[in-house]
């Protein structure tokens, strides 16, 4: 039957059984529902009927048409085994003994393997064939036996995604070193045919998730299918099939850079699903796609090393658990990578993660992996030269440049250190465009550490439609970003109970983003995805480390319900200056209302002293909202300090909230003269896992100026280090200029001519760009510099002035001919 005529039969159904009433009620709710979740109308009807009991689990109303059943049949060729991970089992002149070196030396390193011949599990029974050989015909034929007898499971589109990569990853290593019959390897080879079929009509649909599901089914299915005798014609089709849903899986995850939906879901869900896919299309001998996928691979290893904090665990960045520890799940991943490519600094990495849980480094059910992940030459090698967990990621000094910026455009995942030690700075940021479900609205947001979180992320991964999650956590309330509130707003479709002035919430609850042209047609176009403009970054110089968006349309809801833009330009400026450990942090806004308040946030553990008087507004002085027209806070966190500056506004005003009962504050209407908003603590969680910063500093205007100005200057510090002195010479929304130790700074946004008389030596110069491009010459006696830079660019240069020096500044149009030295 016909797509059109099934769903003729369907409505028929519908309007027989609940009357025409009730199907508006639901067609409303069904498109609400579609901006949650963003399923087709066609995924809509199908899961509709799935869950009326219509159709059973894996049958469809309306049909899904086939995809790249011939697009890549000509990769399908037959090649040696292993084509997965291990081609040393191609190579070597004897497999057994090569695996007896192997384990052995694994063995020596505390891996803590053992054989067990007597398991039923079909991985046990493949390492005792390896190491006992042809010499033990039983454990040839507890090996077939145990591939024959294998169950494999089938997959659903979201949660469990069936067992088949572990199958084709032994099979596909017992391909190689076992002589199995050909009535056996036609028999195993029509079951994985069979199950692979139904990954791939999962795959076909458009239910599940691009960068959730659709990543572990994209990634096995492809497992499967290179396992295939592709001699076959069937198979070739299969084949063809996989290639181009993990191919497209692959353009996904190069956009992202980093895993969208968090750390954690990545690396217990589907990291080593996805590496071991890339691991098998490096080792295709004539795939087009194999350089870039080492490339990814690359790329991958080295975001689990840059996001690493000096205290051992990853940054968390989104609906995060506690694998953020880098326990069990990890090493791993990273072993994979390492094998492939042998990078050094990623074999460090995976040495270094066994010295920092030499017992927990591979939970107990994976380390049968790991005669067949880790390489133990490379791993002999590195491991020799390592020093302790204790020195953090010390031995990366000078071998990996400090900072890095993944997911370039799309993503724009940033980090920036200091160094590689344990008491170096190290800084995350985030503007991401919106990818999956499981991501947050944090657009602009960063976290500064230095000995502990001193700028943290809020709220914790509780129960999944909690009050916490939805009306906090995932909000940009919860984040070191930006807020504009507009009064009366509501943004989410999911609570109408809130107004937290953040970005638009689009899909908390699940998302059906079923390929990446679709996700990137949406963001070409500036659909609902599309949530920053990347303008600058540069990460290249060694004395400044910077980045620049615009994240107005994150804020601005175009959708047909509920349109509302409140910001024409939303402008972060992120520039860390290493040599004086100062992060500077400029905002400008310019909302779409005179009315709409601006504030720049960040949270913190203990509660900021501020150096100047403060109002209690609602509550107590320690648990409560408060007031200070102070310039300067400071903030404490386990020995750690972290010391603020506000140059910008001219008039600042600091709200202060937090204590136990206004943690996780959050305003109803938007309206700053009233405190009516609610502790969103229904859900939220408390394990040690999780930042649970009790205070939030809101920075406001309080002239409130038609454009947000804010400028404020961060330096962290621990034990003995003292702060740089920040010294201003002019705070005017067209030149601000202050020096931070022995570097200048100048922040320009019009034209202007000014002169200043230093009050201490100046060895470096940083200019940063405002709204449009300007040119700066600088002079002083004899001595002339010009930069002329593009808006919203941020570029440094040596320079030599002294002390009581008169420093000309001259701000004109970059195609101002006379503005030369």
């Amino acid at each position: 039957m016909s797509s059109k005529g099934t769903l003729s039969k369907w409505m028929l159904y519908l309007f027989s059984s609940v009357g025409l009433i009730s199907v508006t009620v639901a067609l409303i709710g069904a498109y609400l529902f579609y901006k949650q979740t963003n399923l087709s109308p066609t995924e809509f009807i199908n899961k509709a009927a799935s869950k009326s009991g219509i159709t059973q689990e894996n049958d469809e109303l309306l049909s899904s048409q086939a995809k790249y059943t011939t697009r890549y049949q000509y990769l399908a060729l037959n090649q040696t085994y292993p084509r997965i991970l291990n081609k040393e089992y191609s190579v070597v002149e004897n497999p057994h003994e090569y695996f007896i070196r192997h384990f052995d030396i694994l063995k020596e390193r505390k891996e803590r393997l053992y054989l067990n011949c007597e398991s039923v599990n079909y991985y046990n029974k493949l390492a005792c064939f390896l190491y006992y050989g042809e010499s033990d015909y039983s454990a040839f034929e507890n090996l077939k036996s145990g591939l024959i007898d294998f169950t494999l499971d089938e997959p659903k589109e979201s949660g469990y995604y069936g067992n088949g990569w572990s199958f084709a990853f032994i099979y596909d290593i017992a391909r190689a070193v076992a002589k199995f019959d050909s009535n056996t390897v036609n028999q195993i080879d029509d079951r994985i045919a069979v199950v692979l079929e139904i990954y791939l009509k999962k795959l076909d649909r458009e239910s599940a998730s691009l960068w959730h599901g659709r990543a572990s089914l994209a990634s096995t299915a492809f497992l499967l299918a290179s396992v295939l005798d592709l001699d076959k014609p069937n198979n070739k089709v299969l084949y063809s099939r996989a290639y181009g849903h993990f191919l497209d899986l692959m353009n996904a995850v190069e956009a992202s850079g980093t895993w969208p939906e968090g750390y954690n879901y990545w690396i217990q869900n589907r990291a080593h699903l996805v590496v071991l896919g890339l691991a098998a299309m490096v080792n295709h001998p004539t795939s087009d796609q194999k350089d870039r996928a080492y490339q990814l691979l690359l790329n991958i290893g080295y975001a689990h090393i840059y996001l690493t904090r000096p205290d051992n665990q990853i940054e968390g960045y989104a609906d995060e658990g506690s694998r953020i520890d880098l326990k069990e799940e990890t090493r791993k991943v990273i072993d994979v990578i390492a094998k492939v490519t042998g990078d050094v600094p990623i074999l460090m990495y995976s040495n270094w993660l066994k010295k920092l849980h030499p017992r927990a480094s591979y939970f107990r059910d994976y380390r049968w992996m790991t005669p067949y992940f880790i390489s133990p030459e490379s791993y002999v090698q590195t491991s020799a030269v390592l020093k302790g967990p204790e020195q953090h990621l010390s031995d990366f000094e000078g071998l990996l440049p400090n900072a890095r910026l993944f997911g370039k455009g799309y993503a724009n995942h940033a980090v920036m250190r200091s160094g590689w030690g344990k008491d170096d700075t190290f800084i995350s940021f985030r503007a991401s465009n919106v990818f999956t479900h499981h991501q947050h609205y944090d657009a602009g947001h960063f976290t500064l550490f230095k000995g502990a979180p001193l700028i943290s992320n809020s709220g914790t991964y509780g129960a999944y439609t909690s009050e916490h999650r939805l009306n906090y956590y995932v909000r940009t309330v919860a984040k070191n970003s930006l807020l504009i509130m507009q009064e009366g707003e509501h943004n989410s479709i999911v609570s109408s109970d809130i107004n937290d002035g953040g970005q638009r919430v689009i899909m908390p609850t699940g998302s059906s983003i079923s390929s990446y042209q679709e996700w990137l047609e949406n963001i070409t176009e500036k659909g609902d995805f599309y949530s920053v403009n990347l303008l600058d970054e540069n990460f290249a110089q060694n004395d400044i480390q910077s980045i620049s968006v615009d994240i107005a349309p994150a804020y601005n809801d175009r959708s047909l319900i509920g349109g509302n833009t409140k910001a024409e330009e939303a402008i972060r400026q992120l520039v860390y200056l290493p040599n004086e450990d100062a992060l500077i942090i400029a905002d400008s806004v310019k909302a779409a209302s005179k009315d709409y308040t601006v504030k720049s946030l960040f949270h913190t553990y203990t509660k900021p002293e501020v150096f100047g008087k403060e109002n209690v507004l609602v509550g107590t002085a320690s648990n409560g909202i408060l007031r200070s027209d102070a310039t300067q806070f400071e903030v404490q966190n386990k020995g750690s300090r972290l010391y603020a500056d506000v140059l910008l506004p001219i008039k600042p005003a600091l709200q202060l909230i937090g204590g136990p009962n206004y943690q996780y504050y959050v305003d109803v209407d938007g309206n700053e003269d009233t405190f009516d908003g609610k502790n969103m603590d229904e859900g939220a969680k408390s394990d040690s896992f999780y930042e649970l910063p009790l205070w939030r500093l809101e920075l406001l205007d309080a002239q409130k100026n038609p454009t947000y100005q804010s400028l404020v200057v961060l330096q962290a510090r621990v034990e003995d280090e003292i702060k740089k002195t920040v010294q201003y010479y002019m705070r005017n929304p067209k030149l601000a200029s202050f020096s931070v130790g022995d570097t200048l700074v100048l922040l320009a946004n019009d034209t202007i001519d000014y002169t200043i008389t230093l009050n201490h030596n100046v060895k470096s110069v940083v200019v940063m760009m405002g709204g449009r491009p300007l040119k700066v010459r600088m002079t002083s006696k004899g001595e002339c510099k010009v930069f002329e830079n593009a808006s919203h660019t941020a570029n440094s240069q040596a320079i030599n002035f002294t002390k009581g020096t008169s420093v000309s500044l001259f701000v004109s149009a970059v195609y101002n001919g006379d503005n030369q030295c």
